[in-house]
């Protein structure tokens, strides 16, 4: 036991002079500060001080750009500016070119034939068999289209139909019955009284020309003549010797200027004058004042009931019946109503055409609707 903590102590003792001898080895002395003298200078009023010569460290910092980041700026010197602009020069105003004017094209007439007609009193409710190139029929309504074309009219024996160009077909049912020459077809519209007065029927005329835009079809309105840069009123275009627009004594290049009194100058005024026109009753009078070669003539228009010539129709080989002479019988010297007449001509309609051809016709025409409504139903799809 004594051994042990002799060698510990041994050991410590040691340990105690290694440490003494590496401090006196190993130890330095410090640093010594020397403070330089301050010696203050007397102010002298004589003496100039020395601008410095050292830059500013910052700006030296600046100016060696050690990181490249330093963007040196020169100073823009400011040039005092005029807000005065000078006056800009006029426009010369560029005067675009004239349209060229479309030319219409026509469009070849439809390749059908109408099979049938059952006329309704509800116009929709009207029904045509109609026939194509192939020879297929088809049931059509009003409205409907073939083609290009659609159905804007069915009567008792005709169908007006409308292309896509604005011209107007007409199909008929009979081509024995198709419509009399345009002037005798005329003679039952206007009648002429002297070269500058007329007499017109406003029913027949109504029946003829529905729209507006019939009206300046047939009258061949070309459009709005100026003069001056104003307006003056319409020309009127080539007309046909048998036209409606001839039978009204008007020739090609007049220029309507009024009707009673009113300018046609506009669109809304002559959409405002038909109306007018369409409205007045028999015995009126409509004025029109136009330019012939620069020389105004007035034309006067009597609306006036003209008695038409009724031709009954007959088929192939028929012949008319013989109408009583005034001293055969007492019978047919008293004069009939209009209702009477029209009985008349039904009982000798009914002599002349046996009930049994018109059934056969009626016959034919509903198993052609039949068996066409058969054909559709079996070509039709189920989904």
């Amino acid at each position: 036991m004594t051994q042990g903590l002799w060698v510990v102590n041994s050991s410590l003792l040691i340990v105690l002079g290694l440490a003494v001898f590496a401090n006196s080895f190993l130890a330095q002395e410090p640093p010594i500060l020397r403070l330089k003298r301050i010696v203050s200078e007397e102010y002298r009023p004589d003496r100039q001080e020395s601008a410095p010569t050292t830059i500013k460290t910052w700006e030296k910092i600046y100016l060696s750009d050690i990181f490249k980041t330093f963007v040196k700026t020169e100073k823009t010197r400011i040039v005092k500016k005029s807000f005065i602009t000078p006056i800009p020069e006029p426009r010369i105003p560029t005067i675009p070119p004239t349209p060229e004017i479309k030319t219409v094209d026509f469009v070849a007439p439809l390749t059908i034939s109408i099979k049938g007609l059952i006329v309704a009193a509800d116009e929709y409710k009207s029904i045509a068999m109609i026939a194509d190139e192939t020879n297929k029929e088809d049931i059509y309504h009003l409205g409907d289209k073939i083609k290009d074309a659609q159905i804007i009219k069915i009567a008792q024996n005709r169908i007006i139909f409308i292309r896509s160009n604005g011209q107007h077909e007409t199909f008929y049912l009979r081509s024995n019955q198709l419509m009399p020459e345009s002037t005798k077809k005329w003679d039952e519209i206007i009648k002429k009284v002297s070269d500058q007065q007329f007499e017109v029927d406003p029913k027949a005329f109504e029946e003829e020309i529905e729209t507006l835009g019939f009206f300046l079809e047939r009258f061949s309105v070309i459009g709005t003549v100026f003069s001056e840069g104003n307006p003056i009123g319409i020309r009127i275009g080539k007309l046909d010797p048998e036209s409606i627009g001839a039978q009204f004594g008007l020739i090609e290049n007049d220029i309507i200027t009024t009707i009673n009194a009113q300018s046609t100058t506009t669109p809304e005024n002559r959409i405002a004058l038909f109306d007018a026109v369409t409205a007045m009753k028999e015995g009126e009078t409509i004025t029109v004042e136009l330019l012939r070669g620069n020389t105004p003539i007035k034309l006067l228009y009597t609306l006036k009931h003209i008695e038409k010539t009724q031709k009954a129709l007959l088929p192939p080989g028929a012949q008319p019946t013989a109408q009583p002479q005034p001293g055969s019988s007492p019978d047919a010297q008293l004069q009939k109503s209009r209702l009477q007449e029209r009985e008349h001509r039904i009982r000798e309609f009914k002599k002349q055409h046996a009930p049994k051809q018109n059934n056969e016709a009626l016959a034919e025409v509903r198993n052609r609707l039949l068996n066409n409504l058969k054909t559709r139903l079996r070509n039709t799809r189920v989904r």
